[in-house]
């Protein structure tokens, strides 16, 4: 995939494992703000000493996931994995809400509407951060880390959350760095 792998989209649902995937597209909020969404995310998930790999997409947002084992998970387990996602979102909201950075967002979203959003199809929610739930569905996919997004042409390459303020495509995300940085594993959680 480092090498070859363009637009390379693997299934959530293996044979052994269901990857949880949670695909944070930024819209119409700059990446800076993006980003700060995505840390008040991955923040909630230390807290919890959840075990996450955080890609960018390769295009306007991240990618948060991991894996569980298929036997582990209760009968319906995506929607199991949309209600972890709905979980996230409206923690990350009520955060953000509460935060010194709320004013900042409503520069870019119309007041009233929330900072972050599940549903994709809600038309009075289009400028907000997409916690996209609708992906997580049975044969669903999502870009593999190192895959090139062949619209934007970046490289979905794993941050370390540590260092995601730093973070910038046109620096960190070309296919010359994707080429330099270390294999990644899929954490698994219980």
């Amino acid at each position: 995939v480092r090498q070859h792998g363009y637009e390379f989209f693997p299934h959530l649902e293996g044979k052994d494992n269901l990857w949880f995937a949670l695909d944070i597209d930024v819209r119409a909020v700059p990446l800076a703000l993006g980003k700060k969404v995505v840390r008040e995310t991955t923040g909630i998930l230390d807290e919890r000493r959840v075990r996450y790999l955080l890609t960018f997409s390769g295009g306007n947002g991240f990618h948060i996931r991991w894996a569980f084992r298929r036997h582990s998970l209760p009968e319906q387990k995506w929607q199991f994995l949309r209600d972890i996602i709905r979980s996230l979102q409206e923690e990350t909201e009520e955060r953000l809400q509460a935060s010194a950075q709320r004013r900042a967002f409503y520069k870019h979203i119309p007041r009233g509407d929330p900072i972050t959003e599940l549903n994709s199809m809600d038309l009075r929610a289009q400028h907000s951060v997409l916690f996209d739930a609708l992906i997580v569905r049975p044969e669903a996919t999502i870009r593999a880390p190192f895959s090139l997004h062949t619209k934007h042409r970046w490289v979905a390459v794993p941050v370390a959350p540590r260092r995601l303020a730093a973070f910038l495509p046109r620096t960190d995300a070309t296919m010359a760095t994707a080429m330099r940085a270390r294999s990644v594993r899929l954490p698994l959680n219980p």
